[in-house]
């Protein structure tokens, strides 16, 4: 009688398990990197989020620093005494002790 030769199963035992090790670790690879890949999306838009905030701010700085500097200058005008006068007579009809005060109505 023939004797064929038989392949051992041991070698195709261990390359069966070193193939599925392989597909584990790329499953384990590819989950690892969808994750980073959606942290870093959310980071972009969290990054573009404050951006246009800063942009935001930004504007009400000027805004504020424009107004800031309006008030500066009137508070230095007041601090006279003849401008202070001045604004309290055309706003509220205020008159010193001893003035009249006489108002013009256009004839129609």
């Amino acid at each position: 009688m023939l004797r064929t030769k038989q392949k051992r199963p041991s070698g195709s035992f261990l390359f069966g398990i070193i193939r599925e090790m392989k597909i584990i670790w790329i499953s384990i690879l590819a989950l690892i990197t969808g994750v980073l890949g959606f942290q870093a999306y959310k980071l972009y838009n969290q990054g573009q989020k404050y951006t246009e905030e800063l942009v935001k701010n930004e504007a009400d700085y000027q805004d504020l620093s424009a107004e800031e500097a309006r008030i500066s200058q009137d508070v230095e005008y007041y601090q006279t005494d003849e401008n202070l006068s001045k604004e309290l007579r055309s706003r509220f009809n205020y008159r010193d002790y001893g003035e009249e005060l006489i108002i013009l109505v256009p004839e129609e």
